[in-house]
C-alpha cells in the first residue's frame, strides 16, 4: 500500500509537468477579429489570465476569444480523473503432460481479461474527446527484469452528462498465463505484474498517467513500440525471454 502510495504521488507529479509546462507567447484571437500577443498563465473560473512579454497580465473573459482561441484556453484546462485498472482472472488445473514423477504440481493456467474505468473527478465542462490507453504486464518466473507486454488496448469519449462524464471497457483479448514447478522446485511460468493507463487529449498530451510502477511511463516511447506478447526489460527494450534455470539433486 505504501509503494502504490508513492508512485500515485508521482503520477500526479508528472501529469502536472505534462499538462501545464510552460506557455510560449503566442498570438490570440478576440471575436472583433483583433490579436494580440501574449501567454496564457491561468484560468480563473470563466476569466483567462494572459501576459505579454514585458510581464505585464491582463484578465480577458473567456467568452471574448475566438473559437480557435477558446479551445487552446480549454485544452491547456484539461479535467482530472479518476481511473481505475480492472482485472478478471480465472485459474484452470491442466493434465499432467509431463509425468507424476517430473512435476509436483499439475501446471495451472490463469485466463487473465484486463479493462479500465475512468470518470471525471473535477468540475467544469470539457467539451473535447480524451483518448485512454492502457498496458497490462506480465513477468516471466524466476527471471528478474524479464516482463511481457500482455495486452494493450485504446478507446476514447467525450465527459459529457448522457456518459456521465465516465468511461469503461474490457478488452477482448483472453490472456493465457501457465505456472508449475519442477521436481518440488520453485514455480516458474508467467505471472501478471503491474499496468499502465494514459489519458491524452486530441493533441496527444498526456493529461493523466497511472501505474504501479515507474518504469513503464518513463519509457512510454519504446512501450509503445512493442507488440503483444513481445518481452522486455525496465527500459521497454525488447529482449528474448529468460531460459529455464538448471535444477541443483
Amino acid at each position: 500500500m505504501e509503494s502504490l502510495i508513492r508512485v500515485s504521488i508521482v503520477s500526479v507529479l508528472l501529469f502536472v509537468t505534462c499538462a501545464s509546462g510552460v506557455e510560449e507567447i503566442r498570438s490570440w484571437t478576440l471575436l472583433d477579429g483583433s490579436t494580440f500577443e501574449a501567454s496564457f498563465k491561468a484560468l480563473m473560473g470563466k476569466t483567462a489570465v494572459m501576459e505579454n512579454s514585458e510581464g505585464k497580465q491582463v484578465k480577458i473573459h473567456v467568452d471574448q476569444f475566438s473559437e480557435k482561441s477558446r479551445e487552446h484556453i480549454e485544452l491547456k484546462n484539461p479535467p482530472r480523473f479518476k481511473i481505475d485498472f480492472r482485472k478478471k482472472s480465472k485459474p484452470r488445473q491442466v493434465s499432467n503432460r509431463f509425468g507424476a514423477r517430473s512435476l509436483a504440481n499439475m501446471p495451472v493456467v490463469n485466463y487473465f481479461t484486463f479493462g479500465i474505468r475512468c470518470a471525471q473527478r473535477s468540475a467544469g465542462v470539457y467539451n473535447h474527446e480524451v483518448n485512454i490507453e492502457f498496458f497490462a504486464i506480465g513477468a516471466q518466473r524466476r527471471h528478474n527484469n524479464k516482463y511481457i507486454l500482455l495486452d494493450h488496448q485504446t478507446g476514447s469519449f467525450v465527459p459529457s452528462n448522457e456518459n456521465k462524464r465516465s468511461y469503461e471497457f474490457w478488452s477482448t483479448r483472453r490472456v493465457e498465463l501457465e505456472e508449475y514447478s519442477v521436481a518440488r522446485g520453485p514455480t516458474r511460468g508467467k505471472k501478471y505484474d503491474t499496468y499502465l493507463i494514459i489519458i491524452t487529449d486530441k493533441n496527444g498530451t498526456i493529461i493523466e498517467a497511472k501505474s504501479e510502477k515507474k518504469w513503464p511511463l518513463e519509457n512510454l516511447e519504446n512501450l509503445r513500440k512493442l507488440s503483444v506478447g513481445n518481452f522486455m526489460d525496465t527500459t521497454c527494450a525488447r529482449v528474448y525471454p529468460g531460459r529455464p534455470k538448471p535444477l541443483l539433486y
